[in-house]
């Protein structure tokens, strides 16, 4: 009721943090996506690991932060239930220098595409037969065979 009053009678832009997007469900948070057509949504975003059958092995709510800040984390723990995953494939949302280097001394093949115009190194590699293959079966990782 305060926001209401302060925005439609007092005509005060609320900042963004104290914004209520849903009275039934206060932890709800505004997610821009970037897309055409959804350029928003209301909700938690969630972080999941599916296998190369897509069955979900691991995921996590993200009450706070961005998917690019946890992602390292993600990964760890996911090592830890399966220690036979060698590669993870990624969107580019998960994109940071910083995310590549630890992934990169993580797994055996880290398809993390960047965001943005790509440096010649990134042309060289995102076209590499083992990374475009690891694209294909986007969201997942793999594991070695026990056999």
């Amino acid at each position: 009721m305060d926001q209401i009053g302060r925005r439609l009678i007092k005509k005060e832009t609320i900042p963004h943090q104290e914004k209520v997007f849903s009275i039934h469900e206060p932890h709800t948070r505004w997610i821009n996506k970037g897309k055409a057509g959804v350029p928003a949504e209301l909700g938690l975003p969630v972080c999941f690991l599916e296998d190369q059958y897509q069955f979900i092995l691991h995921h996590q709510v993200l009450h706070e932060g961005v998917d690019s800040d946890m992602i390292v984390a993600f990964i760890k723990d996911a090592q830890v239930l399966y220690p036979s995953m060698v590669s993870c494939s990624m969107d580019k949302g998960y994109h940071s220098p910083r995310n590549r280097a630890a992934l990169d001394g993580m797994l055996e093949l880290n398809v993390l595409p960047k965001k943005g115009r790509k440096s010649q190194a990134e042309q060289a590699r995102e076209p590499a037969p083992e990374f475009a293959a690891a694209r294909r079966k986007h969201p997942g990782m793999s594991r070695r065979s026990t056999i």
